[in-house]
């Protein structure tokens, strides 16, 4: 009986509070409808709490492309191309930055101690300083192609291949004709040698000795040989002066630096009305 009663005032309570709150409400899982662009500009499709297509924050590409990560995908880096440094450019050969094809990192005499991007060609071949091709093993450009250089100063040469400049062929070698005043002469292969009408004195001669382009020694010029003096002089060796050399007969005068041959005397003797010197023999004694 008492059961009964319970049972009864549970189902009035419980209408009662139905007619003052109303009923409870219903509760439904919200549905999101897909096609979100997440984060990176990666592409959603979440279908509610819990029941999400693609991880979180919708099916993106993650960090380094992988599909499913978490905010968003960004793409793979992917580095500029590496230009290849220009013919002239200067370069550095362990450097990232390639030559053109074709050209090398090279530091030779004609990129002016710097390293640049030059080609380098052979004997006949093709060179342009100005293009940066240049010719190799010592050869030289010469008007648009390499050729082998002449022979440079003390180097043996040919009349008809001839020498650098200012050198000349000489007795074989190469040397350079200098000026008046100019050192000359030496031990040296293309030892300087002097000008037409000029010759080398040397002051002290000895082997190896290097002396001074002169003109040719006047009567009185100091000597060392006839070479010295100018032509029909004679080197006098007692004074090593340059002289002229008279013959038995002949007007004499040491004044002048004419001296008589070797065994004649310049003596002093009248002939008519006038005294001269002239060179004679010794005379003969009889005692």
């Amino acid at each position: 009986m008492q059961l009964l009663y319970l049972s009864a005032l549970l189902s009035t309570f419980l209408a009662v509070n139905a007619a003052s709150y109303g009923a409870p409400p219903t509760y439904t899982a919200p549905t999101y409808t897909g096609g979100n662009t997440g984060y990176g500009g990666n592409t959603g499709g979440n279908t509610g709490y819990g029941g999400n297509t693609g991880g979180n924050y919708g099916g993106n590409t993650g960090y380094g492309g992988n599909t499913g990560g978490n905010y968003g995908g960004n793409t793979p880096y992917k580095p500029e191309p590496i230009k290849p440094l220009e013919p002239g450019a200067e370069c550095n050969s362990k450097g990232p930055r390639p030559c053109s094809s074709g050209y090398v990192c090279s530091s030779n005499g004609q990129t002016g101690g710097r390293a640049r991007c030059c080609k380098e060609v052979g004997e006949n071949q093709k060179c342009a300083d100005n293009a940066y091709i240049f010719c190799t093993n010592g050869l030289k450009c010469s008007s648009g192609t390499c050729t082998k250089p002449k022979p440079n100063r003390g180097e043996k040469c040919t009349p008809a291949v001839g020498c650098q400049a200012p050198c000349s062929c000489s007795s074989g070698y190469c040397s350079e004709e200098v000026a008046e005043g100019q050192s000359c002469g030496g031990s040296y292969l293309g030892a300087n040698r002097c000008k037409s009408g000029l010759t080398c004195v040397i002051p002290k001669p000895m082997p190896g000795a290097s002396g001074v382009c002169k003109r040719p020694g006047k009567p009185g010029d100091q000597c060392n040989s006839a070479a010295d003096c100018d032509s029909g002089l004679s080197c006098n060796a007692e004074n090593k002066k340059c002289c002229k050399e008279v013959d038995a007969g002949k007007a004499c005068n040491p004044a002048a630096y004419e001296f008589c041959k070797s065994g004649l005397s310049c003596e002093r003797t009248t002939v008519g009305y006038t005294t001269q010197q002239i060179c004679v023999a010794p005379r003969k004694s009889y005692y």
